[in-house]
């Protein structure tokens, strides 16, 4: 017998019909109709939603020639903007209204940044964080989130007139916390006070 597969509003794709036969359980192919940026949900043995089977399951015998509606709900499509990105892409989310969704994990990279999280604007502040999930990101049909880069800077350490040490940088990131390496720089006479920004100013920043 023949499984047929009914689009049911789908805007696109095709699926032909599978033989199937009796006695014998059959496994259902991949959905490959789109409704955009409505989601594909399951199967139907009716239009508007009776016995439900999963995409691509291995179902029972039905004995006779039957059709499978695609069932569908409301949703939104989220796009990822590289927002000034050297390198990397993302192919969008698909998104149920109402449900939790999860962000994709950033691939995006920008050379001496650091990647912070997502926007929704090109100069808005971070709104959503990576790869986490949140419910309705947007009452429409799609959005756009931009990523949000953070400046890679470095901190070097002078001694200053110290009679001994040595010290490695610090790599730090844009309005983020950055902890100082405490200080190994030694002075004959004389006691480590913090640091300052100039060879000759006051203490700004403690030691550690």
């Amino acid at each position: 017998y023949k499984v047929s597969f009914n689009k049911n509003g789908a805007k696109s794709g095709s699926i032909s019909a599978i033989t199937c036969f009796v006695g014998q359980s059959c496994q259902l192919p991949e959905n490959q109709y789109a409704k955009s940026p409505d989601v594909f949900i399951d199967w139907s043995n009716t239009p508007t939603g009776g016995v439900l089977y999963e995409n691509a399951q291995e179902v029972p015998d039905f004995g006779t020639n039957t059709t499978l509606y695609a069932t569908w709900k409301k949703g939104y499509i989220v796009h990822y903007n590289g927002n000034g990105a050297t390198s990397g892409s993302m192919n969008d989310t698909a998104c149920v209204k109402d449900e939790s969704c999860t962000l994709k994990a950033n691939t995006y990279e920008k050379t001496n940044y650091t990647f912070a999280g997502w926007a929704t604007t090109s100069t808005g502040s971070v709104s959503c964080n990576n790869n986490n999930s949140y419910t309705n990101i947007t009452t429409g049909d799609e959005i756009t989130l931009y990523a949000v880069w953070y400046k890679n800077y470095t901190v070097h350490y002078n001694g200053n007139g110290a009679t001994s040490g040595s010290m490695e940088d610090t790599a730090c990131i844009q309005n983020t916390p950055c902890t100082l390496r405490t200080n190994t720089f030694e002075k004959t006479d004389y006691l480590f006070g913090g640091w300052a920004t100039t060879s000759t100013g006051s203490s700004s920043y403690s030691n550690g």
